[in-house]
């Protein structure tokens, strides 16, 4: 318990202080899959960062923050070479540590390492139990049997305390709209921990992107239903606490979709809590916001006390973006994670 104390203690000082709590690290920009939804530019040239550098940087990082999130994305976390480091030395050094997958390259051997080392939770993306679906969004050939297998594989080795806690992202589009119950009976039949919903997001700076986005973003003549599979979902978070979103984003994910004038731009972007560390060391408040400078020149404190952070907290983001990552905690979602603290996290 003192512990669990502890940690809230360290919490609390490091939200009063507007020091970042969640740590999102881009291991690399690799990716075996080349999903269609994606935001992100992969299989990058870029020469990911060693363990030599990482393990000076947790320090650092540790340091500063004493008590936090590291978030492992990508690019895909599994193709980064030394990722059963990585993930041991975030161990040791105290973290909890998440990772989001598309679980393809989780093989036994994987899913029982990762055990071993007592990796905290993971979230594995499947937009489509329809083979066929999924196989043209991710653009593989038989990457949801993978992914299928992959997931099997980590709740076969999954402990007694139920770690790593496992979770399924789905992208809300219209290829798969039709399919979000069939996904939550998934998730309850495989009795994982939890599966969010999430809004289809688009960078409007890549063409490319856009283009590819008018043809699977909800339209017109999905709207009505998509409102409707909404509701039902609201409905059912009262039962169903393996659903992972609050109320509050699912009503926000349906505005986003079924009317025009977007409450999700007034929303106020949570960016004094988090941190983005991409595959070249370049830190960002948010992917999508200009760089702070580079960790591999400059320790994260420094980079967070320059003008550039307090001039990007000041201004107001333009980007059309409902993440979960986007908004601020109210005060009730913030006393669950006290709870989860004292009452579920080790």
């Amino acid at each position: 318990m003192l512990k669990k104390i502890t940690k809230i203690f360290w919490l609390g000082r490091n939200y009063f202080l507007k020091i970042p709590t969640r740590i999102a690290i881009d291991l690399t920009d690799n990716c075996n899959h080349d999903c269609n939804f994606c935001i992100r530019e992969i299989n990058s040239k870029k020469k990911d960062l060693d363990m030599i550098f990482w393990n000076k940087k947790l320090s650092d990082i540790k340091s500063y923050i004493n008590e936090g999130f590291i978030i492992l994305g990508g690019g895909e976390p599994f193709l980064f070479k030394n990722i059963f480091e990585f993930l041991e030395l975030s161990k040791k050094k105290g973290f909890y540590v998440h990772i989001m997958s598309n679980g393809s390259l989780i093989t036994k051997d994987k899913a029982k390492k990762i055990s071993e080392i007592g990796l905290d939770s993971i979230s594995i993306s499947i937009e489509s139990l329809n083979s066929k679906i999924q196989n043209i969004l991710t653009k593989r050939n038989s990457s949801l049997k993978k992914t299928l297998q992959g997931i099997n594989n980590l709740k076969k080795y999954q402990n007694k305390n139920s770690q790593p806690k496992i979770f399924i992202n789905v992208v809300i589009m219209k290829p798969n709209y039709k399919e979000l119950f069939n996904l939550l009976k998934f998730a309850k039949k495989k009795k994982l921990d939890g599966i969010k919903f999430l809004p289809l997001s688009y960078n409007p700076d890549n063409n490319k992107h856009q283009k590819i986005h008018k043809n699977i973003m909800i339209g017109k003549n999905e709207k009505e239903e998509v409102s409707r599979i909404i509701n039902d979902l609201i409905k059912l978070k009262k039962t169903e606490k393996i659903i992972l979103n609050t109320k509050k984003d699912l009503k926000l994910i349906k505005k986003y979709y079924c009317s025009t004038d977007h409450e999700n731009k007034q929303l106020s972007c949570d960016l004094k809590r988090r941190v983005c560390i991409m595959p070249d060391g370049e830190v960002h408040l948010c992917s999508r916001l200009p760089s702070l400078g580079n960790i591999k020149k400059n320790d994260l404190k420094r980079l967070l006390k320059n003008k550039n952070h307090s001039i990007l907290l000041s201004k107001k983001c333009n980007y059309n973006c409902i993440l979960s990552c986007a908004r601020e905690s109210s005060i009730k979602e913030k006393l669950n994670k006290i709870k989860n603290i004292l009452f579920i996290s080790n």
